[in-house]
């Protein structure tokens, strides 16, 4: 099916194959220039074109989705050289495809916990706060307190000594106002809310 001068895309996550038969999640609609933003469980990304013959391994896969400079990309990691947990926010700002590059650095034994595309993220985090304290609890909704920053920054280091466990939760349903001019306002100041939709999003961490 084409739309709008482009063509519409489906990721079929049991095949692991892109198609424009309707099968599986919709991706969106393509031209030329578009490219889909692929984020790896293991701490990496990747452009890719949209070419029906591509490949992707839904288990090796964090995110899938059409790619749009805007995305914030959510991520929960582990830093080796600083031997600490680290929170983060960034945009994709390479445009090369088909190369991966790693968003919580080459060091090995780095590693990625979570990483989401929803614009209002909740991740759970499992935690002690120091090396021999009780597990405790954490919801961490990085969009509240984390700057977007370049994909290679560290982040926010989180104050915690060991993390047992990391789980994304569903997204804070977040309520924008927008301003809409009824027709006896002429003016233009009267308001309305809509509920803020999340992005497809496939094969989360659990």
């Amino acid at each position: 099916m084409s739309t709008l001068g482009g063509v519409d895309i489906w990721y079929d996550e049991h095949l692991g194959r892109l198609n424009r038969d309707e099968r599986g999640k919709l991706l969106g609609n393509f031209d030329a220039k578009d490219s889909i933003l692929v984020v790896y469980k293991d701490g990496q990304y990747e452009l890719t074109s949209f070419d029906l013959t591509n490949r992707y391994e839904p288990n090796d896969m964090a995110v899938l989705m059409k790619f749009d400079p805007e995305t914030v990309l959510s991520a929960v990691y582990y830093e080796v050289n600083q031997k600490a947990w680290y929170v983060k926010r960034f945009k994709v700002e390479t445009t090369t495809l088909d190369k991966k590059f790693s968003f919580i650095g080459d060091t090995k034994g780095s590693k990625s916990l979570a990483v989401t595309a929803d614009r209002h993220p909740r991740i759970e985090i499992i935690h002690q706060v120091k090396e021999r304290g009780p597990l405790e609890k954490m919801i961490l909704e990085p969009d509240g307190f984390i700057d977007v920053r370049g994909w290679k920054a560290l982040g926010n280091k989180l104050p915690f000594a060991k993390v047992k466990e990391v789980k994304l939760l569903e997204p804070k349903v977040v309520k924008e106002t927008i301003k809409v001019a009824p027709v006896s306002d002429p003016i233009g100041i009267g308001t309305a809310e809509t509920d803020e939709k999340e992005p497809v999003q496939l094969g989360l961490f659990s």
